[in-house]
């Protein structure tokens, strides 16, 4: 509750988070937020019931969501890049739900980063003109409905280092009609790509 009342609080503000790459750092709960080029990341310390690999993770950041100060800059914008690293520590995970504008029709390309192993439930979904994410080579999960509904996404390829493909995971991608898997040993799960 007190993410959403401190998100509430400087979306409410004036000043233009894009003006500036480190907008703040917070700590709530031991747990360090940033905000960069407009997405919200948070340092992974604690035990967090909705990342679902955690020794693995500890220690390193993660995205939560996608933060646009005004409906104006949103609208400028029509890629979300999510960054390397923050100070030297890995950005490895977007989270559940991390839902960046969803019906957003500005975007059209996700670039995500290299050191990015998992890509939560539902956190890509529901852009009407993504037309390009490049997946990184260090990708190990895609979560369930994490790419679903990309009406214009004709094409991706799964790196050799995916594991798992959850359920849904490019349901509704219309659009869809090449898929490259370079892994032999990876889980699809139902409807994966229907």
């Amino acid at each position: 509750i007190l993410s959403l009342l401190l998100v509430f609080m400087l979306v409410s503000t004036s000043v233009p988070v894009s003006s500036a790459r480190d907008f703040y750092d917070i700590y709530e709960n031991g747990e360090e937020q940033r905000i960069i080029d407009n997405v919200l990341y948070q340092r992974y310390t604690t035990d967090f019931w909705d990342i679902k690999r955690e020794p693995e993770y500890k220690g390193s950041y993660y995205v939560v969501a996608d933060f646009c100060v005004s409906p104006e800059e949103s609208a400028k914008r029509t890629e979300i890049k999510i960054v390397d690293e923050i100070d030297g520590v890995p950005v490895k995970v977007v989270k559940d739900r991390a839902v960046f504008r969803r019906k957003d029709t500005t975007i059209k390309k996700v670039t995500l980063s290299n050191n990015i192993v998992e890509i939560g439930e539902s956190s890509l979904c529901e852009l009407p003109n993504l037309e390009s994410v490049k997946l990184p080579d260090n990708l190990k999960y895609i979560g369930e409905y994490a790419f679903g509904s990309l009406s214009c996404l004709e094409g991706v390829t799964i790196p050799a280092g995916v594991q798992e493909i959850g359920a849904s995971a490019f349901a509704k991608c219309t659009a869809l009609k090449k898929v490259v898997i370079k892994s032999d040993d990876v889980i699809i799960r139902r409807s994966a790509f229907k």
